[in-house]
């Protein structure tokens, strides 16, 4: 006689008495209470990784190194996606270096972008990260881009941030190399400096 298919079947069952909850009388006892365990509220989560970039760059007779550390943002509000999912906006601390000194240290976060954002972007999108513009850097100021957008879709307004060579300064303008922004976010010519 085969005890193959009986063991299986026996060991079936017993798998999914265990996943059952067991039975018996205590999953009746469990059934028949009118207490429910209440569910516990998730916390936020962080909407993108924490992230490390350096950039080399050669302008005229100096090198820059430009460095930008990507990490959550735990004091500033969360922002809820469109499936009640709550997430941690991201700050961006940005250091250039020129022949080895630093000229420029900032902290960046969504409140950075604030001027170019509604009140409906403000509350649902975060600084999803900036990185260096090689292409649009030159003599007089270096360039990085900047994405605020939905947690875990990435669709939003993107930014250029320009910060002229040997100062603490920078101006910030909406990135208008498209002709319109993703999700329909009409690209501005204005700009901000700071």
């Amino acid at each position: 006689m085969n005890t193959t298919p009986i063991l299986s079947l026996l060991l079936l069952s017993g798998v999914c008495c265990v996943a059952c909850g067991g039975g018996g009388a205590q999953a009746s006892a469990d059934a028949d209470s009118s207490a429910v365990a209440p569910v516990a509220p998730k916390g936020p989560k962080a909407s993108v990784s924490p992230q490390t970039n350096t950039y080399d760059a050669t302008i005229g007779a100096h090198k820059y190194v430009v460095s930008m550390v990507r990490s959550v943002d735990s004091i500033a509000p969360t922002v809820d996606d469109d499936f009640d999912q709550r997430y941690y906006d991201n700050l961006v601390a940005v250091t250039i270096s020129r022949d080895g000194q630093p000229v420029f240290t900032h902290t960046f976060g969504k409140d950075t972008f604030a001027d170019y954002l509604d009140d409906g972007q403000k509350q649902s999108m975060v600084l999803l990260g900036m990185a260096y513009d090689d292409e649009l850097s030159g003599a007089s100021s270096l360039v990085l881009t900047a994405q605020v957008g939905e947690p875990c879709v990435g669709e939003g307004p993107a930014f250029l941030v320009r910060v002229p060579v040997g100062s603490q300064t920078f101006r910030i303008e909406r990135d208008t190399r498209n002709a319109a922004d993703v999700d329909g976010y009409e690209a501005e010519a204005d700009s901000t400096e700071q």
